[in-house]
């Protein structure tokens, strides 16, 4: 380096240097403008309000009330999610129970229709005089098959 752009350095500082001290000065600018616009004299307040006052303009932070809304949402729409898939669960469940329940009544009623053609069978049988047949002249009556029942509380009676 030259010795004049050691002087220049000294003089004006880097660029660096000098890149910081317009980012300061655009800063000030701003923190006065934001103050005059708001009706606030910089001049009647003291060091700590100065700051707090510059920090609040020049900070990227948003409101607390603005923040706490967001997080609010937040957790209101995670809710919505759950109870939606909650609710989903749940109709998903009901409907496994009844496809269950529709397969299970088919088959009782699959079963009593057996037993009706098995006794009809018999009627016929006995009123055509068939020797296989009982002598008796009735059938036993069919079991009445109730829904919810089962063959388990029925024996173990």
């Amino acid at each position: 380096m030259s010795m004049d752009e050691l002087l220049l350095q000294e003089l004006y500082g880097s660029q660096q240097v000098q890149a910081e001290q317009q980012v300061k000065q655009a800063q000030i600018e701003l923190v006065e403008a934001v103050a005059a616009q708001a009706g606030v004299d910089l001049n009647e307040l003291d060091d700590a309000e100065l700051a707090k006052f510059a920090h609040y303009v020049l900070s990227d932070e948003d409101e607390p009330q603005y923040a706490a809304q967001d997080e609010s949402l937040n957790k209101l729409a995670e809710a919505d999610v759950v109870g939606r898939q909650m609710a989903h669960s749940y109709a998903d469940e009901l409907n496994r129970i009844q496809q269950g329940e529709n397969i299970r009544h088919s088959a009782m009623n699959k079963v009593a229709h057996a037993m009706q053609d098995a006794a009809d069978l018999w009627q016929m049988k006995i009123a055509e005089g068939d020797a296989s047949a009982p002598a008796e002249s009735t059938p036993p009556a069919p079991l009445p098959i109730r829904r919810g029942s089962s063959l388990r509380s029925s024996s173990a009676t």
